[in-house]
C-alpha cells in the first residue's frame, strides 16, 4: 500500500519560493474548494497552492476559461510578486504562464569548436 496518499499535502507558501531563489515550475494535478471560498491547485508534486483573487483572476486571463477542468495538466510558474492589500503592497506568491522553453534542436545547435 502506497502510504503516500494518506500523507498531507504541503501548502506552498511565501517563504517557500524565497527560499528556493529563484520561480517554481508546477503541473497542475486537480482543483479543489478550500478553506475561506478559495480554490486550491494540487500539483503532480503532491504540492498544494491556495489561491487569491488576483491569481484566479489571472489564471482565468491566461487559461481563457472559467472552469476548473481546464487547468488539469497545465503548466503554471510560481513567483515572488506584489499585491495590493488592505491599502499596502505586500510579498506574494503569484502564479504567470511559464516562459516558452526553446526547443531541444536550439538547444543542441552549437556550433563545436575544432
Amino acid at each position: 500500500m502506497d502510504l503516500a496518499r494518506y500523507a498531507s499535502a504541503k501548502f506552498l507558501k511565501l517563504d517557500d519560493l524565497i527560499k528556493a531563489g529563484r520561480p517554481l515550475l508546477k503541473t497542475i494535478e486537480s482543483v479543489t474548494e478550500g478553506n475561506y471560498d478559495k480554490p486550491v491547485l494540487r500539483f503532480t508534486d503532491g504540492t498544494r497552492l491556495s489561491l487569491n483573487a488576483t491569481n484566479v483572476s489571472t489564471i482565468i486571463e491566461l487559461f481563457g476559461s472559467t472552469e476548473s477542468d481546464d487547468l488539469i495538466r497545465q503548466d503554471i510558474e510560481l513567483y515572488v510578486g506584489a499585491t495590493r492589500y488592505r491599502g499596502s503592497d505586500q510579498e506574494s506568491v503569484l502564479v504567470r504562464k511559464p516562459a516558452p522553453r526553446e526547443s531541444l534542436k536550439a538547444e543542441l545547435d552549437d556550433e563545436i569548436p575544432f
